[in-house]
């Protein structure tokens, strides 16, 4: 005999324990991530303490071959590093409430800190680094910390794909000609990305190019992270790019004359469509 069919209210408890079970399984993802994480900064910490004391010869002379494997030790050391940093943020970001600190702070400011944050790649790649802050740019009301770590995520994307001698632009002004939203964008010289990848690159753990990504190391959480953060503030996020010739990357930020933001009541599906709401 065939099993009796589900009743209505049989088939939405059963969608209710599935969605209960993905919801757990989500959790339990993220606080695993969050503690492995937890447990590899620390040695990985120590690990380049002792290389940053051993470069600096605090406990003896090197040879020019120790002095460079100790340099490959550290540079190491900090890609694992800043992948645990992007795992953390992303199990951070993961759950249901994300605790947004906004304040008032200048573009300039945001600008330079990624500048400074990322000095010693540009200056390893010959990369031009160039930045136009337009006048009359407003100033943001945004979580910094949040913000930072979005523009720093798109800065360390751009430097990754940007060959040496390349150059990359950082541009900054309000959003279609109002004052309530402003735009920043990040233009690279790199390889470019193609159509079809384009609208996947947002998301958790997608590679703009898997070959370069696997050589360069890397959690394919960082564009994913930066989306996650922007619209956090009810901005968009999103990219333009031509294969050969390069990508820029765009996102809007809230400033201090978005009274809907400032009142906690962002829409975030079209809130950089007007820059004076």
């Amino acid at each position: 005999m065939s099993p009796e069919p589900e009743t209505g209210t049989e088939h939405t408890e059963e969608l209710e324990r599935k969605l209960r079970e993905l919801r757990n399984l989500e959790t339990a993802k993220s606080q695993f991530l969050a503690t492995v994480s937890h447990e590899l900064r620390t040695p990985l910490t120590a690990i380049r303490t002792y290389a940053e004391a051993l470069g600096d010869e605090v406990l003896g002379d090197l040879n020019e071959r120790q002095s460079d494997a100790v340099s490959s030790i550290r540079s190491a050391t900090d890609q694992l590093l800043d992948m645990v940093e992007e795992i953390l943020a992303y199990s951070r970001s993961g759950g249901q409430e994300v605790d947004l600190r906004p304040e008032e702070f200048e573009a300039d400011d945001l600008v330079e800190q990624a500048r400074a944050t990322h000095e010693s790649l540009f200056m390893s790649k010959d990369i031009d680094l160039r930045v136009d802050v337009a006048d009359g740019t407003p100033t943001l009301f945004a979580d910094r910390s949040k913000t930072a770590h979005a523009l720093g995520n798109l800065v360390s994307n751009a430097i990754d794909f940007t060959p040496e001698g390349g150059r990359i632009d950082i541009r900054v002004g309000p959003a279609n000609g109002g004052r309530g939203w402003a735009r920043i964008e990040v233009e690279d010289t790199g390889r470019g990305i193609e159509d079809e990848v384009q609208s996947e690159i947002f998301r958790e753990f997608v590679h703009a190019d898997e070959g370069q990504e696997r050589e360069l190391g890397g959690t394919g959480l960082g564009l994913y992270i930066a989306r996650r953060f922007v619209e956090l503030h009810g901005g968009e996020i999103g990219v333009e790019s031509t294969v050969g010739r390069g990508s820029r990357f765009h996102f809007t930020l809230p400033t201090v004359h978005n009274e809907p933001f400032r009142s906690g009541q962002a829409a975030p599906s079209d809130a950089a469509s007007d820059g004076d709401r």
